[in-house]
């Protein structure tokens, strides 16, 4: 069964009382930083629908040893992970 995600949103709202809510798509991969071991990088794409406009999706990424980047929201995946200071976990 397919959630509808601007109904589901619209819903949260309306009958939680909410005034921001997100869809969460989660993702693990590692990079190469140095080293003898990759560095394992948990990301989340926080999704706030169809209404959210240019500022739809958001990035936040997670290291096992407690770093985290975060970008700005963005109209699109792409530009969201591409503005993702993903540096910042070295």
């Amino acid at each position: 069964m397919a959630i509808d995600i601007r109904e589901t949103i619209e819903s949260l709202e309306r009958h939680g009382d909410f005034f921001e809510v997100y869809e969460v798509h989660s993702f693990t991969g590692y990079r190469e930083i140095g080293g003898d071991q990759p560095q394992t990088v948990h990301v989340k794409i926080f999704d706030a629908g169809p209404g959210a406009g240019d500022a739809r999706y958001a990035v936040e990424a997670t290291t096992e040893d407690g770093k985290v980047t975060r970008g700005n929201p963005a109209e699109s995946v792409d530009t969201a992970l591409a503005i993702t200071r993903f540096n910042e976990l070295d």
